[in-house]
């Protein structure tokens, strides 16, 4: 089949387009592939840049071990000086308390840091730097903020002074728990951060969550400074007296001073 001369005219302009269409690109490429890079150039330069001043963030060469080192050891300073700052603050405002609680009961009392503690199942005491020559005898309770009770003093020398704890086995305390009739008994640490109420008659109502402070019946230890609430009770018959366990208001392993009762202002 032939085409005749006016088909043949159309193709014959279509394939002459197209021959036009790539010898002027292959003529003209080197124009536009040099118009191409000056838009680019512009967006490459500023990439070149932005790379060169944030090389230094993550460049292990600008960040030596020195200058690591350095500022490890300035953090630490700056904790350091945080938890001080914080511990001043809280001792501060436990002193006001404790200086408002003596006013208001007519107390003498002298304040010292903690400057040892042991704490196993036989003992657990603190070292404080206040001592006879600071009017602290064995005997006197320690206290903290508004009269909690935390220890008495069992040992003394002219500068220091041994407190033994509330939850010490060995250290008790006369105690009246807060009801109707003012029950009386006898505190021991317990193990653990417990006490245990002891030697309370079976006629004697003991009540979760009621309150226990001293008793006033020991010659050093004024009545009314708070020891903690009752959180269990065991009372059997077939025993002489019923026990409480208390849990105390305060936990002196995370506390750093404790003020020391040692009179009635004159």
């Amino acid at each position: 089949m032939f085409l005749g001369p006016h088909e043949r005219h159309p193709i014959l302009t279509a394939l002459l387009s197209i021959l036009g269409i790539l010898l002027a690109i292959f003529v003209f490429r080197g124009f536009f592939e040099r118009g191409f890079s000056l838009v680019q150039r512009p967006f490459a330069s500023a990439g070149t840049w932005v790379h060169q001043q944030t090389r230094g963030w993550t460049d292990a060469s600008r960040c030596s071990k020195s200058k690591i080192e350095k500022a490890e050891q300035e953090r630490i300073f700056l904790a350091v000086d945080f938890e001080a700052l914080s511990r001043l603050k809280e001792e501060n405002e436990d002193l006001k308390k404790r200086l408002s609680f003596a006013e208001k009961k007519g107390f003498r009392l002298v304040s010292g840091q903690v400057i040892a503690r042991t704490s196993n199942e036989e003992s657990r005491t603190f070292l404080i730097d206040r001592g006879t020559e600071d009017g602290v005898n064995i005997g006197q309770p320690a206290i903290i903020e508004n009269g909690v009770l935390v220890g008495k003093v069992i040992a003394t020398t002219r500068a220091t002074a041994t407190v033994s704890s509330l939850t010490d086995p060995l250290t008790s305390t006369a105690a009246a728990v807060l009801n109707k009739d003012r029950t009386v008994g006898i505190t021991r640490g317990l193990s653990g951060s417990l006490i245990r109420l002891q030697f309370v008659p079976h006629n004697e109502k003991l009540n979760i969550n009621d309150l226990l402070v001293t008793s006033g019946l020991e010659s050093d230890v004024p009545s009314g400074l708070l020891i903690g609430t009752i959180n269990s009770v065991k009372s059997d018959k077939a025993e002489p007296f019923q026990e409480a366990v208390v849990e105390p208001f305060a936990d002196m392993r995370h506390r750093g001073s404790m003020t020391v009762i040692i009179g009635f202002a004159l």
